[in-house]
């Protein structure tokens, strides 16, 4: 008779006639929002980062040498994600030769970018391809022995490197 009734929810404040699961959930959902987004910042952040840039180079000089054989060097390395694009310079691939003789294969850069075809397969074409002074080394001695890197053994699990060589979607292609 004094007070309000307690079945009457509409003399309740706005905020007091949730049920406390509502407001649960609603805090639940942004402070997973909230993580998220500081999950994916940081994740950002490890790609821009020198130590990711330099695993990548790590990577590439470690599959450049087992799929061809040879030993690789490398002057400078440069990786932008955002663009996906890679620059080397000074790449040098060195196959059955002493240090002292021209390497098998070297180029002052080469500029590399991919169009991005499927996020969800990690599946990228070569949008461009740009080689700057390639120079190509074959030696031969008397006993008919060349420079050549020994190319692994093709494994069972896929195609050898030089059958996926010319299965490339290149829309642009500079030497």
């Amino acid at each position: 008779m004094f007070g309000h009734d307690p079945q009457d929810a509409s003399s309740l404040p706005e905020e007091q006639s949730q049920p406390p699961v509502k407001r649960t959930r609603w805090r639940w959902l942004l402070i997973s929002l909230a993580v998220l987004c500081l999950a994916l910042l940081g994740i950002i952040a490890y790609i821009h980062s020198g130590y990711f840039e330099e695993s990548v180079r790590r990577r590439l000089i470690s599959a450049l040498e087992q799929s061809t054989g040879g030993s690789v060097e490398l002057r400078a390395f440069e990786f932008i994600p955002s663009r996906l694009e890679v620059s080397l310079r000074g790449l040098v691939l060195r196959g059955a030769e002493s240090s002292q003789e021209e390497a098998f294969f070297s180029a002052k850069e080469i500029h590399i970018r991919w169009r991005l075809v499927s996020i969800w397969n990690l599946q990228a074409d070569l949008a461009s391809l740009r080689v700057q002074e390639p120079a190509i080394h074959l030696l031969a001695d008397e006993q008919g022995r060349t420079n050549l890197p020994r190319f692994p053994a093709p494994s069972a699990t896929g195609p050898h490197w030089s059958e996926r060589l010319f299965d490339l979607n290149i829309q642009n292609l500079e030497v």
